[in-house]
């Protein structure tokens, strides 16, 4: 990882107690927050530092954080005043590049999810084994939960390993099942800088194993993820929700969200290995010319999906001039 060694911080003291930030995007969600926030205090993981970015709600969330703020004792309880561009992924980068937040781990939270009681100190435990000065990141499956919080099922379970060829063209899992070391959150912050992302979990996904690395991805869902009207991206279970990825497809917002990645990814390439570098460049060029070379780019990158179906379709989407 040429040019990011000398910027990572030290790893943390071990006679130091081992502290979480959690950093938690909200927009209109009072209706669920007292759940979420409860289910964060009452993580079995004694230290969390939360910091909030509220987008400009104006459903009674700012009354329910100054509230519960006199009641935090895990640690520190920020509010911050979010970006007001009505975008989550900005909502999320402008917490990421918050001055001064400083944490052994980072970990994302929606703010209408419900987290198990384990899941940040099962996390911590499984990256706590791995080199302190790698980037890494542990994530999961997620237990869906409808509106009123019953039982929906599990997402799926994604069988391939987690690789960067996979990252370029796929979120492997939720922001909300994330939780990010030192090493990886600094390479996050470093790249976010440097501009826009589509989504925080898909860049996160992209540029730690991009790096090189190290995804931790659990079978074992420790987060409750709740799918209503609401959400900016539901589970991907069922025809509806394929439904709706066909229409992104189709309407070329899936093209708009490569494009976004690309221009950041070739703003970081210091960052990447390079036969990581080789692979962008392939899939780069993937996304123009004629149908032939497209192709034929596509198949020389080596990205993936997690299944058949997907497969095809991003073959679909590159013979279409929609990848």
């Amino acid at each position: 990882m040429r040019g990011f060694a000398e910027e990572c911080p030290e790893p943390p003291d071990e006679n130091n107690v081992v502290n979480c930030a959690v950093l938690l995007a909200s927009y209109n969600g009072c209706r669920f927050l007292p759940e979420q926030v409860r289910s964060i205090s009452s993580q079995s993981h004694a230290h969390i530092d939360l910091y909030i970015s509220d987008d400009g709600s104006t459903d009674g969330s700012a009354d329910f954080f100054r509230a519960e703020q006199a009641r935090w004792d895990k640690g520190a309880f920020v509010v911050l005043q979010g970006p007001k561009l009505g975008q989550a992924a900005e909502n999320f980068r402008s917490l990421i590049l918050t001055p001064d937040l400083d944490a052994d781990y980072v970990a994302f939270s929606d703010q209408d999810d419900v987290w198990m009681p384990g899941k940040l100190e099962a996390a911590i435990a499984r990256l706590e084994g791995l080199p302190h000065d790698v980037p890494a990141m542990h994530c999961s499956r997620t237990r869906l939960i409808d509106e009123q919080g019953a039982d929906a099922g599990l997402s799926h379970y994604f069988p391939h390993a987690p690789h960067f060829r996979n990252a370029l063209v796929q979120s492997l899992a939720g922001a909300n099942t994330m939780v990010i070391n030192r090493a990886g959150f600094a390479l996050l912050r470093k790249t976010a800088a440097h501009g826009s992302f589509a989504m925080h979990d898909w860049w996160a996904y992209i540029i730690i194993s991009g790096a090189g690395g190290t995804i931790i991805y659990s079978d074992t869902p420790d987060t409750l993820y709740r799918q209503h009207k609401g959400n900016v991206f539901g589970s991907n279970q069922g025809i509806l929700a394929m439904a709706a990825r066909l229409k992104m497809l189709f309407s070329g917002r899936f093209r708009n969200w490569n494009e976004k990645n690309l221009a950041l990814l070739m703003a970081c390439r210091d960052d990447l290995l390079p036969e990581h570098i080789a692979c962008l460049t392939a899939f780069a060029a993937a996304h123009q010319g004629s149908l032939p070379l497209r192709l034929v780019n596509l198949w020389r990158s080596k990205v993936f999906r997690q299944t058949p179906g997907g497969q095809i379709m991003l073959y679909v989407a590159c013979a279409m001039g929609r990848l």
